[in-house]
């Protein structure tokens, strides 16, 4: 398989309580990861995995992120450069990682808890959450300048990306999905809900 098929998933919706989001800051603390490093697997060619006796995933390297500090949240692909990007929340960078180097090539700075990363290639561009500063933090993915920034985005989230309607959802606040037209760069409309959505996922074949 493909880079493509390891970043897809099912699509789902899943929320959190109040009482759930009060551990937040507790959460930020605590590493998802011991030490700071990218593990990057591949799927093995091993057919029917229930009927053999192998693990579907092999560790295929491991990458370090020297000098970032505390855990890393999600992460965005580029496919065709072979490039992944990881956003280090605590320590308020997004790390560029080479797949055909197996190093890190690019530290990028000015954020605040980055929480979620999506590339456009239809753009060549970077929407990157921001936690702590409640934005989505628009950059140049060649040049890594940034091209602008969207706000009032409180709590702003996981982040995906529908190719169908060609719009990005942002999980926001205390309760709400925000959706961006990546063509005009701004909102254009605000889905509330009865809880942050901690994660959720765009339904593959339909309008879900």
């Amino acid at each position: 398989l493909g880079l493509s098929e390891l970043f897809a998933g099912p699509r789902t919706v899943t929320t959190r309580s109040a009482k759930t989001a009060g551990a937040k800051e507790e959460r930020m603390k605590q590493p998802r990861c011991v030490g700071p490093f990218v593990l990057l697997a591949m799927f093995l060619h091993t057919g029917n995995a229930q009927s053999q006796n192998h693990s579907v995933l092999q560790l295929k390297t491991v990458i370090p992120l020297p000098h970032v500090q505390g855990r890393i949240d999600h992460m965005g692909v580029d496919i065709k450069a072979e490039r992944v990007f990881v956003a280090a929340l605590v320590n308020n960078t997004v790390e560029v990682v080479s797949l055909q180097e197996g190093k890190r090539i690019h530290t990028l700075e000015g954020f605040k808890e980055p929480q979620a990363i999506i590339f456009l290639p239809e753009l060549n561009q970077l929407y990157i959450t921001n936690g702590g500063s409640g934005t989505c933090s628009i950059l140049d993915a060649t040049s890594f300048k940034q091209l602008k920034t969207i706000d009032s985005l409180d709590d702003a989230d996981n982040i995906r990306y529908d190719k169908t309607s060609k719009l990005i959802y942002v999980a926001y606040g205390k309760g709400g999905l925000a959706i961006i037209d990546p063509a005009k760069a701004e909102t254009i409309h605000l889905l509330p809900l009865t809880q942050h959505p901690e994660s959720f996922q765009l339904e593959n074949t339909g309008n879900r």
